[in-house]
């Protein structure tokens, strides 16, 4: 596929970067943040070539994604059904025409898919084990929100999502009558 839209320019700020690193930041005049940027940047020796960088770290997003949407479905769905997931991956519009290309969404996809499954995990290990908190996956959580953030601004959608979703395990506690946990959670 020929360069398109915005690769130019991210691969641009990627070759500036690795010319010198003072150029660090310079994604942030277009008001673009720079995780993307610096990922082109370091695999650049590896490949000699940024558009094949770019485009390789996308495609790796776009798998761990997917085995991240495929582990979450298996916490939800029969483990026969996971198929529709892998289907709907594959013929969503945004997997064929995005991830193949070196844009930073199907990073943002793929950090948001990652802290999603570790409140998932954290979810599930604070039920199973009854215990109030899982500090290693909530941390984990917000290092991938964190990733998220320097990919793109729109990562508030993740930050947005599991806020929703820890307020339904607060209002779980509270039908339960676990007015403790419910604090817990709450505040964590």
């Amino acid at each position: 596929l020929p360069l398109y839209l915005d690769e130019g320019i991210y691969i641009y700020w990627a070759y500036l970067f690795s010319l010198d690193p003072s150029y660090a930041y310079v994604s942030m005049q277009d008001g673009k943040t720079p995780l993307f940027v610096w990922l082109i940047a370091l695999l650049n020796p590896l490949f000699n070539n940024l558009l094949l960088s770019a485009r390789l770290i996308s495609v790796t997003a776009s798998s761990v994604t997917l085995i991240c949407w495929l582990i979450i479905g298996s916490k939800i769905l029969a483990p026969k059904n996971l198929w529709i997931i892998f289907i709907f991956f594959l013929i969503s519009p945004f997997n064929a025409l995005i991830s193949r290309l070196g844009f930073m969404d199907s990073l943002l996809g793929a950090f948001g898919s990652l802290s999603l499954l570790t409140f998932f995990l954290m979810r599930e290990t604070v039920l199973k084990k009854q215990l109030p908190f899982s500090l290693g996956l909530a941390v984990l959580t917000g290092i991938f929100l964190g990733l998220a953030f320097l990919t793109k601004t729109t990562a508030r959608i993740f930050l947005a999502a599991e806020l929703i979703l820890g307020g339904l395990m607060v209002v779980e506690y509270l039908k339960n009558k676990k007015i403790k946990r419910a604090i817990i959670t709450l505040f964590s």
